[in-house]
């Protein structure tokens, strides 16, 4: 009835379009996935010196950073932070993150660094 061109245009039309809808489906999810990781840090604050960084190899090599306030200790996952957080922080280095803010305020020998966390999220 049809011939094997037509069937192969008709097959490669519709991976195209359910590919198209599969694709854009996950990138709905991750763009969910960024505003989360962006509204849970923005929930957060800590106000201390950082103590230590380093890649968790047993955590999805996750950054996190080991900030001490003398009292308590805070561990912070960077979780696919965008502006490269991690690696502008030193150890040393006081650091200040304010609730309802992505802005970290880091003072080093005596000079201050404001640096403005970003995890790609469009809707916020």
């Amino acid at each position: 009835m049809f011939d094997f061109n037509t069937k192969l245009i008709a097959t490669i039309v519709i991976i195209i379009i359910v590919g198209t809808l599969i694709f854009k489906g996950e990138s709905q999810d991750i763009e969910v996935f960024r505003c989360n990781w962006s509204l849970n840090m923005e929930m957060k604050s800590f106000n201390g010196m950082l103590k230590e960084k380093y890649i968790d190899r047993s955590n999805h090599n996750k950054a996190t950073l080991i900030i001490s306030d003398n009292k308590m200790e805070y561990q912070i996952t960077l979780v696919n932070e965008k502006n490269n957080i991690f690696e502008k922080l030193e150890i040393g280095d006081s650091i200040n993150k304010s609730k309802g803010s992505l802005q970290i305020i880091a003072i080093r020998d005596k000079e201050e660094f404001v640096y403005q966390m970003d995890y790609g999220c469009r809707n916020l």
